[in-house]
């Protein structure tokens, strides 16, 4: 935090932004946003809202001229399958001559650089940056793994993805989710939120069981694949 700036409090997994708002202030925050009641000085601009993290995406979007509008944004799901299905898109794409990103759990890559990335699905500002950065050097495709607890946590609250892909889905990840029911409640979500719109679709593993739970919520266009089904 420098002179001048917002400081949005996000709780996060083990910390709480709202317990650092005090020293955000002394580091020259002077707009803060935050969800918890608690009292300023005359002279800090704060706002409470809601979610932060809704707020961040907000924000974030309209800061960066809601570039996820302007690109192909395709997103790949499932428990098991999402590094590979992504990698080889983006070098199917990359071998057609059409500029792309990828963001995964490998890192970040476009144009022949890689930048490291900490999660599966990078914290949201950082995603959006990452995406108007590389489209200013014409990037027009966006491929992401998107991980059911990235979607929870709105790491990607507000991006228009016109493209989904589900792998599968297995017994991983319920230290988070603690139930398969609500983790397949979690993935449906995200696909459920693909628009219908001309130009968007979703691919589905139909050897998989949550194929027939998905597919009564779906809006946009979808097809299946599979090797028995």
């Amino acid at each position: 935090v420098e002179e001048g700036d917002l400081f949005i409090a996000i709780k996060g997994y083990k910390f709480d932004g709202h317990d650092f708002i005090d020293e955000a202030i002394n580091r020259g925050a002077r707009v803060i946003i935050y969800q918890y009641e608690r009292s300023f000085s005359s002279d800090i601009i704060h706002l409470l809202v809601d979610d932060t993290r809704m707020a961040l995406g907000i924000i974030a979007n309209n800061y960066y001229h809601n570039i996820t509008r302007r690109v192909k944004m395709i997103g790949i799901t499932g428990t098991n399958g999402k590094t590979t299905i992504s990698t080889l898109l983006f070098n199917f794409f990359e071998y057609y001559n059409k500029k792309s990103l990828l963001i995964g759990t490998n890192g970040i890559y476009y144009n022949d650089e890689i930048f490291e990335s900490s999660n599966t699905t990078p914290d949201l500002l950082l995603t959006i940056e990452m995406i108007y950065v590389a489209f200013k050097k014409g990037v027009r495709y966006v491929i992401m793994e998107v991980s059911s607890q990235a979607y929870d946590m709105l790491r990607v609250y507000g991006f228009d993805f016109n493209i989904a892909v589900f792998s599968n889905l297995t017994h991983e990840h319920l230290d988070y989710h603690k139930t398969m029911e609500r983790y397949l409640n979690v993935k449906g979500s995200f696909l459920s939120s693909i628009c219908k719109r001309r130009g968007n679709f979703i691919v589905l593993n139909k050897d998989d069981q949550a194929y027939f739970s998905y597919i009564k919520n779906l809006k946009a266009q979808y097809y299946s694949y599979g090797i028995k089904n």
